[in-house]
């Protein structure tokens, strides 16, 4: 859920061009076996963990995810888990890390960015919003 009276952090979790060009043809042939809630379910029990400082929580993979924190420079960690915490193997292949401003007044807004294939996972600045 975004919150917009506090400075932080928005994160959301995007595919890259790479990511949507591979996913589209396996997505239509899921979609011929009427394998849809299949994918759906197991897109559900995916989870972001973020991480703000010493701060880490869960969040669902879709949608953009507010973390509220102060005005100045903070290390962002996030990486991919499931509904049960983090996972060690796929915190290692999907862990990105970022330095990252906030201004005062101001969301920085943070992309989660998975490139195509294992270990291929990074962070882009994707401007601010006011809070």
């Amino acid at each position: 859920m975004t919150d917009t009276k506090q400075t932080g952090i928005e994160v959301e979790y995007v595919n890259s061009e790479f990511a949507q060009k591979f996913g589209a043809p396996v997505a239509k042939a899921l979609h011929a076996l009427h394998l849809d809630g299949l994918v759906k379910a197991i897109m559900n029990l995916q989870t972001l963990q973020v991480q703000v400082d010493e701060h880490r929580e869960g969040q669902p993979l879709l949608g953009p995810h507010f973390i509220p924190c102060e005005a100045g420079e903070h290390q962002i960690d996030v990486s991919l888990g499931s509904k049960w915490g983090p996972s060690a193997v796929a915190g290692v292949m999907s862990h990105a890390r970022a330095t990252v401003t906030v201004e005062p007044g101001k969301v920085t807004k943070i992309k989660y960015v998975f490139g195509g294939g294992p270990g291929n996972y990074h962070l882009e600045i994707a401007g601010t919003r006011d809070a």
